[in-house]
């Protein structure tokens, strides 16, 4: 179930109802029961429905089911009493009403409901002394007007509402105004007989001016007598409740608008009261007629315009994509010129001369295009591409700045993959620009400089600070990785030290300082089977080095002096390597040997493949040396 369901539903059946198609209304509103069968204006609203279908029991049993769930709903009781009014249930009808007085004793509708019923209970025999010819124009006469399609049009004219009007008030101009075709059809309508079939107006019997009430052999229509309207010239105030009119034209306005919200389902539009117009009303009617006539004539014309400027773009599509830009051009600034606010033909032109790298006019004209779309309301879409071409047409001419902008100000009009994609790619290739521009090797080494002296001076942060502005001066100046990885050293930082002597030797593969600090790194850390490796690099590079053999063998000192650590154990035991070596088969089975049977073990020991691979065993503290 969904409230929001129920509600679409409510608002679809206050409509069919205000239009008088009862039958779609009860519909609706089932639908909005079946979605929340717990709102009591839903069954309130079907039984107004069923009512004016005249389907009473149905409508007295959704009003009893309205005041079951909610009795404090006034409206409940006034559908109550109309469902009983319209079974012949007058004494029911009277209790309802008189219940929900109870409760508002101030309610027009109920009020004005209970004086109907006591009026029903009091009046004589249908046919008698109240039938009349103004019976035939009674309550109910504008609900018949309203359901029939062809009288629901004459309705739209307030010269037929007048003339109807003026027979509720005095019936027996009837004879006068029958010259009305429209009117004949009202009347068939009203009485429920097709005049036309029995000759028009005439099949009437003769009723005319001087009849005030049906003559024999002429077709009538009982209607309860008070349903008739007094004769006293008063225009009255009716709307339909529940299948037939109350009259408020006796109530105070305040009651009478009370009267007819209590008509309608709930939420409905409620119609204002018909009135006869006065000449100011009318000549008002009038000027809006004009305004309305005068406003379709320039959508017209504007269509027209619209149609010869899209056929000039049309002409420029075809030669712009034959790449005759020219051409294309001629068209497209024909197409501006009939219609000068449309977006679409100047992001034309812009297209255009962004082909033929002329980028000043592809912006003047995109900018143009903007400032017409946006007094015309243009499609938002439109303005983004329009964006999105002064973006294009900057990064051309190598303004990422302005680029960037434009395409930004694109996405907020309408969000694009492309173009979010677009704006990356610009991004990118803007802080390349920026760093690019940003090198100068001669400013590296002034900062490079100040880092070395901040080094020595134990300022070890500040130096890095240097070092760090003299690397965006020139990346590639690979000392400065090396002096970094110094000063991380020093402020005990292992990974960003052991990251900058890789970046430097990624450089300069045969820079040997930054060798002797990787390796010592390596055997602060315990790792001597890596420091061992990186010190033997070094040594290729240059054999003599007597940094680089002191710090070997100060390694291999402590690989003979340190006890196997458990916990360095297991974490070499993660080196790719180590579980590389340890995976041979060869070495398996001396390790296997040193075991069971080393004289098998020394035999192996001799090839100088093994005994490297077990010596980085026991420099990693996998194995111990006893």
């Amino acid at each position: 179930m969904s409230k929001e369901a129920a509600a679409a539903a409510k608002a679809r059946g206050n409509e069919a109802f205000t239009k008088g198609d009862f039958t779609t209304a009860v519909a609706a509103f089932s639908e909005a029961i079946a979605q929340d069968p717990t709102d009591a204006v839903f069954y309130s609203n079907r039984s107004g429905a069923y009512a004016s279908l005249k389907q009473f029991d149905k409508a007295l049993e959704d009003a009893n089911k309205c005041v079951e769930l909610k009795p404090e709903f006034i409206k409940g009781y006034s559908r109550q009493g109309v469902a009983h009014f319209g079974l012949g249930q007058l004494d029911e009808a009277k209790a309802a009403y008189e219940t929900g007085l109870k409760k508002d004793a101030s309610n027009a509708s109920l009020i004005d409901g209970l004086k109907d019923v006591e009026a029903r209970m009091r009046a004589p025999p249908a046919g008698g002394a109240g039938a009349g010819l103004g019976g035939m124009f009674g309550p109910d006469m504008f609900v018949k007007l309203q359901a029939d399609p062809t009288t629901r049009e004459y309705l739209k004219d307030p010269t037929f509402v007048q003339k109807i009007q003026q027979l509720q008030s005095n019936p027996n101009n009837l004879g006068s105004m029958l010259s009305d075709p429209r009117l004949s059809k009202a009347l068939g309508v009203i009485l429920g007989v097709d005049l036309q079939a029995m000759g028009g107006a005439g099949g009437m019997g003769g009723m005319g001016a001087a009849s005030a009430g049906p003559q024999r052999g002429s077709s009538t229509v009982e209607v309860d007598e008070e349903d008739s309207d007094d004769e006293d010239g008063v225009v009255r105030d009716e709307k339909p409740s529940g299948g037939k009119f109350k009259h408020t034209a006796n109530l105070t306005p305040e009651a009478a608008k009370a009267a007819r919200e209590a008509t309608f389902p709930e939420g409905a539009k409620i119609p204002e009261p018909t009135k006869v117009l006065t000449e100011e009303e009318r000549a008002e009617q009038e000027a809006q007629k004009k305004a309305a006539e005068e406003a379709r004539a320039a959508k017209e014309a504007q269509a027209k315009v619209r149609a010869e400027a899209d056929k000039e773009k049309a002409l420029g599509n075809d030669f712009y994509k034959k790449r005759d830009f020219s051409t294309a051009i001629s068209h497209y600034s024909k197409a501006r010129e009939i219609d000068p606010s449309n977006i679409v033909y100047y992001n034309n032109l812009s297209a255009v001369f962004m082909e033929q790298k002329e980028y000043g006019k592809a912006i003047d004209t995109a900018l143009a295009g903007v400032e017409a779309g946006r007094a015309a309301a243009a499609d938002y879409r439109d303005i983004a591409k329009a964006f999105a071409r002064i973006g294009a047409a900057y990064q051309a001419q190598g303004d990422l700045l302005k680029a960037e902008e434009y395409l930004n100000k694109s996405l907020l009009e309408d969000y694009s993959d492309k173009t979010k994609q677009t704006l990356k790619k610009l991004q990118e290739q803007r802080k390349k620009a920026e760093q690019e521009a940003y090198i100068d090797p001669v400013k590296s080494e002034e900062h490079k400089a100040k880092g070395n002296e901040l080094f020595l001076a134990g300022k070890f942060a500040e130096s890095i600070a240097e070092y760090n502005e003299a690397l965006k001066r020139d990346p590639k100046n690979y000392k400065v990785y090396s002096n970094r990885a110094g000063a991380y050293t020093k402020m005990m930082s292992w990974g960003q030290a052991l990251d900058d002597c890789e970046k430097c030797l990624a450089i300069d593969p045969k820079f040997v300082k930054a060798y002797i600090r990787k390796g010592k790194v390596q055997h602060f850390l315990k790792q001597y089977h890596k420091a061992l490796q990186t010190f033997d690099a070094a040594l290729e590079i240059e054999p003599g080095n007597a940094e680089v053999l002191e710090a070997k063998r100060a390694t291999m000192m402590a690989i003979q002096t340190t006890d196997v650590d458990p916990e360095r154990a297991k974490q070499a035991m993660q080196d790719p390597e180590i579980q590389r070596i340890l995976r041979d088969p060869t070495i398996s089975k001396v390790l296997q040997d040193m075991q069971q049977s080393p004289q098998s073990a020394q035999a192996a020991m001799r090839d100088p493949q093994i005994r490297k691979q077990i010596e980085i065993l026991i420099a990693a503290g996998v194995l111990g040396v006893k």
